[in-house]
């Protein structure tokens, strides 16, 4: 049990709570395991470490994303604005990476749209919750908004 998890686990004794099935927290670094084949057919294979991003260094982010733009923004192809969000994203997020992977991370979409799903669906599990598949299995949202004269 991790220290957030006994810490979640003493206030609920404290409270007095029933006991409830504990919740899979995400942590803000994971270490993500892949295969890769690059276009000429080299195998690699290796680990990446993923660090959700704080707040400074999203907007740092969104910096680089229009430094990279070298202009308007609105008069770049959608693709080339995904691509440098992308490669923004993944050299921000991504820490230490091994050679091979900054090699071809710039040239083959399928690494860097690959690697991009993976950081994003990392980020949404640490902000959103991993609460499991099914409704039975869904936590207490994080932020609910409520209409005025409801509970």
């Amino acid at each position: 049990m991790s220290g957030i998890e006994r810490g979640i686990d003493l206030m609920a004794k404290a409270r007095g709570d029933a006991p409830k099935e504990a919740i899979s927290l995400t942590r803000r670094r994971e270490t993500i395991q892949m295969r890769y084949t690059d276009p000429e057919g080299q195998e690699y294979s290796g680990a990446l470490v993923s660090e959700i991003l704080d707040g400074d260094t999203r907007l740092l982010m969104g910096q680089r994303c229009a430094a990279m733009a070298r202009g308007s923004w609105d008069h770049l192809p959608v693709g080339t604005q995904s691509r440098i969000v992308a490669l923004v994203q993944v050299a921000f997020q991504i820490k230490d990476p091994p050679a091979w992977f900054s090699q071809w991370v710039g040239e083959d979409d399928v690494l860097l749209f690959g690697t991009w799903g993976r950081c994003e669906e990392h980020a949404q599990r640490y902000f959103c919750g991993d609460y499991g598949a099914g409704p039975k299995d869904q936590g207490k949202p994080r932020l609910e908004f409520v209409e005025a004269g409801t509970s």
